[in-house]
């Protein structure tokens, strides 16, 4: 039983290390430079900077996304921020922090979940049991 439940976690905390180790390798994978791409953002709307300005406030978004630093180090404070829900900004909603619009976002994914699965269970019941039955005979 003890080497059970052991085998369970030791498996769970392999998944929960993966599933991280994945996320963290994909964002860090995109060729979208995400302090040139707010940069851009706001160039677009007609704001003039200077050259320096512009490099100043790239350091600094670099510095607020952690980017600035080596990777080894992103990658061992990427589960710190997660699990303590410290996400930092979103890249897409600047300045907005990540963490606020999951929770905006999560009533309308859970109760989307809930029918899905409700739906799959009755779509699945109405047709394994007649394939069931028929398939006796």
């Amino acid at each position: 039983m003890v080497t059970h439940i052991t085998s369970r976690l030791l498996f769970l905390f392999l998944t929960i290390w993966i599933g991280l180790t994945l996320a963290f390798l994909v964002s860090r994978a995109s060729p979208i430079d995400p302090s040139a791409h707010l940069i851009s953002r706001l160039l677009s709307i007609e704001a003039h900077l200077r050259p320096e300005e512009i490099l100043a406030m790239k350091q600094q978004l670099l510095e607020l996304y952690g980017l600035d630093k080596p990777i080894h180090v992103q990658y061992f404070s990427f589960p710190i921020g997660v699990f303590s829900g410290n996400l930092g900004p979103s890249f897409a909603f600047f300045p907005t922090p990540a963490i606020e619009l999951i929770q905006n976002s999560i009533g309308w994914t859970t109760l989307l979940l809930g029918f899905s699965t409700v739906l799959s269970w009755l779509i699945g019941n109405i047709i394994g049991v007649p394939t069931a039955v028929f398939s006796r005979n």
